[in-house]
């Protein structure tokens, strides 16, 4: 094993432990400070505890994570050799998604993946993944072949994650096995354009078919979980405004378009009456920002809130006045003639001359990239991957949850029914 991976390791472990100590103390102070519980009694009661939850796990993320915040801050002088490296990624998401097509239908093991959720904390840190073979020259020159289309210039802006009809790649590692598990329809695609492209170039569109062994093994016991462990922590009153949609009547649903239609409606009415006699409680919730700020001021000193700043301008960094104020500082900064077409729209011609010059920057880019990236291989040291997006989260409470349901049945509290060799 490499030392770069060892080193990884240690340092996965030491953020774990330190982040179990931020997390239970920001409970702790949230649940117990006077000001802050004084502050929470005009909110609904089950959206303050998860909001505590929830609030706690993005405080460790911010102090642990720190340093790739301020990374992502910097790397604007760096626009387009970031931008590169984030399509480069979407070659090694690719072959993620391949690997996990073949460890969901039980064709082998994988180190560091037990349950199917370990696949998303490798979607932002490849350097941390053993079991992806390196890019290969014939898979690069696939993907530049890709981005020549016209579906792959699509691809180079960066409107892609808010496309309507295919998902992201990020999309399809976290959703595509999962919603085939649990019967869920899906209005748009849930691949990638480039994922198709890839299959048609390769031959591996049969990874996408069934069975989905390991993932249907998980909602079994999921099922579980949800009907015999989870509504018990549940008081009476929260239970009267619990259901489940179980797997059977998903699957029935999905069997049956008219059925699932009256179900609908059923829970629709459901809820409109259970709203007529409900206490009118404000929501909390971790996505409102000036809440968020409003609170942060409240139990935060200045250093966390602005980790929270620099969070939040990452995952809003596509908003669309955003956009059009960081395409105009870019033009700015460049140092040669570029030609803005006539609009209507000044904002829109702004924006195409920007898209134009960055996808002609990207493609002269990505070869250097990638040269970098064999060299690093060949010599035996890791690769410079994008920095400073927050990390997916890990599989822990989904294995949890599956060893709650284990013991609950009588079964060994471990996850090792997923293991090729207990497969039946």
């Amino acid at each position: 094993m490499s030392s770069h991976i060892e080193d990884y390791r240690k340092k996965a472990i030491e953020e774990a432990d330190r982040k179990i100590n931020i997390v239970e103390e920001t409970k702790k102070a949230l649940q117990t400070e006077e000001h802050f519980v004084n502050f929470l009694k005009s909110y609904h009661p089950q959206s303050v505890e998860s909001f505590i939850k929830y609030y706690a796990e993005l405080k460790a993320h911010w102090h642990i994570h720190a340093d790739g915040m301020a990374h992502y801050r910097n790397s604007m002088g760096n626009h387009y050799y970031e931008k590169t490296l984030h399509l480069f990624n979407e070659i090694f998401l690719k072959k993620l998604f391949n690997m996990q097509c073949r460890w969901v239908a039980g064709e082998m093991d994988l180190e560091g993946i037990e349950v199917s959720t370990d696949f998303f904390r490798f979607v932002d840190n490849p350097a941390s993944c053993t079991f992806v073979e390196p890019i290969s020259a014939k898979e690069f020159e696939c993907y530049m072949q890709f981005l020549q289309t016209e579906e792959g210039q699509m691809s180079l802006n960066d409107d892609e994650d808010d496309d309507d009809e295919y998902a992201s790649s990020s999309i399809a590692i976290e959703f595509y096995h999962h919603y085939r598990s649990v019967y869920i329809k899906r209005k748009r695609k849930e691949l990638p354009l480039w994922f198709y492209f890839y299959d048609a170039c390769f031959g591996t569109s049969h990874l996408l078919e069934p069975p989905y062994t390991r993932t249907d093994l998980e909602q079994q016991y999921l099922e579980i979980w949800q009907n015999e462990i989870y509504t018990q922590s549940l008081t009476p009153e929260q239970l009267k405004n619990w259901h489940h949609y179980s797997l059977a009547d998903r699957k029935l649903h999905l069997e049956n378009p008219e059925l699932e239609k009256a179900y609908i409606e059923k829970q629709n009415q459901e809820y409109i009456e259970k709203k007529k006699n409900t206490p009118q409680y404000i929501h909390l919730s971790t996505y409102d920002k000036d809440m968020m700020l409003e609170i942060m001021h409240l139990i935060e000193p200045i250093e966390v809130i602005k980790y929270y700043e620099a969070e939040y301008a990452w995952r809003h960094r596509d908003d669309k006045g955003d956009l059009i104020a960081m395409d105009e500082d870019h033009l700015q900064k460049i140092k040669q003639y570029i030609p803005v077409q006539s609009s209507d729209d000044y904002r829109f011609a702004l924006r195409e001359a920007h898209a134009e010059y960055e996808r002609k920057e990207v493609m002269e880019l990505l070869p250097n990239i990638f040269d970098t990236y064999r060299q690093c291989f060949n010599n035996g040291t890791p690769f410079k991957w994008q920095k400073g997006k927050p990390p997916k989260p890990s599989g822990n409470d989904m294995r949890k949850r599956i060893i709650a349901a284990r013991k609950w049945k009588g079964e060994p509290d471990n996850v090792d029914f997923l293991k090729k060799e207990n497969l039946r």
